[in-house]
């Protein structure tokens, strides 16, 4: 495994940097370690890109998360196929898979996380490419009716992959804070973003979705759901800060907020939520076409099959 996919490389946690230069404390990890040796043996400790600047309680700040490789156990988890039909396989696995006493549930993570400890199980258990059919837009031929019938294919090697992390401005204020501060600028709202784990996502989509049941709406609140969700608070008139989801949603209608506003809260969450960059160019072998801007699909269902079929 290359030395650039850090949550893969560092065996040894006592050795790992913080971005303001100090060394993580030896015995904290230590004790965190013997802790989890309670639970299993073989385990690895990953790397976490967040550093747990999002996490609460036993979990505030927790660098890394103890997770043990695949075992034959797990594959009664991969071959279940309701877990794909309803989006719950990557949650099924990691809840069955990640040991720490700290952290045991999946939906408690933030995407960059999430996604990390994905990539280890991959890499651990299948290796580090990633082949996937890739259905060329102008010809079709990944979908078996391309011009000459070849199919298209892109390949992402794993271990090259460059974990994201903040700069030093925007680490510094998230650690103290754990969110950051902005204004927006036709109104001037000043509003507190964070990056949401995912059940905190999941929590307004469920939210939003009775709300659109109950009154028979046809919308849906996509753009109000990923709003709210990067929004861990907002100055209301009176100077306090409210974090009720609630009642930023009454707060923003109150004050009319501006598509503006909105999209410009939108782009600076977007700059907290790393990423990795998987981008790629893909050119056609049939007829030559050239569409940039690939990204992984690591929610793809060939991620833990890779000898599987399309």
């Amino acid at each position: 495994m290359s030395d650039l996919l850090n949550p893969l490389s560092p065996r040894n946690p006592s050795q790992q940097i913080h971005q303001d230069g100090t060394k993580t404390n030896p015995e904290q990890i230590k004790k965190q370690e013997n802790d989890e040796k309670i639970y299993a043996e073989g385990y690895e400790n990953v790397m976490l890109p967040s550093k747990g600047l999002f996490y609460k309680g036993d979990a505030h700040h927790i660098e890394h998360i103890s997770i043990r490789p695949f075992d034959y156990t797990d594959e009664d988890i991969l071959s279940t196929p309701s877990f794909y039909e309803n989006g719950t396989i990557y949650t099924e696995i990691l809840n069955n898979t990640i040991i720490s006493k700290a952290f045991l549930k999946a939906k408690d993570l933030v995407p960059i996380d999430r996604d990390t400890l994905l990539i280890w199980l991959r890499s651990t258990s299948f290796g580090n490419t990633f082949k996937v059919s890739y259905e060329c837009p102008n010809c079709h031929c990944g979908s078996g009716e391309g011009i000459k019938g070849n199919g298209g294919e892109m390949i992402w090697e794993l271990g090259e992959l460059k974990v994201p992390q903040y700069d030093q401005e925007t680490f510094d204020k998230l650690f103290e804070e754990g969110e950051i501060s902005i204004y927006t600028p036709a109104k001037n709202v000043h509003v507190k973003l964070t990056v949401p784990t995912i059940g905190s996502q999941q929590s307004l989509d469920k939210k939003f979705s009775l709300k659109k049941d109950k009154e028979k709406i046809k919308k849906d609140f996509f753009a109000s759901i990923t709003l709210l969700s990067v929004v861990a608070g907002v100055e209301n008139d009176e100077g306090k800060i409210e974090r009720d989801k609630n009642r930023i949603d009454q707060y923003f209608k109150k004050v009319r907020l501006p598509i503006t506003d909105s999209r410009y809260i939108l782009e600076q969450a977007r700059k907290l939520n790393l990423r990795y960059d998987t981008k790629q160019t893909f050119v056609c072998k049939d007829c030559g076409h050239i569409e940039e801007g690939v990204e992984m699909p690591i929610m793809h269902r060939n991620f833990f099959w890779p000898e599987s079929g399309e």
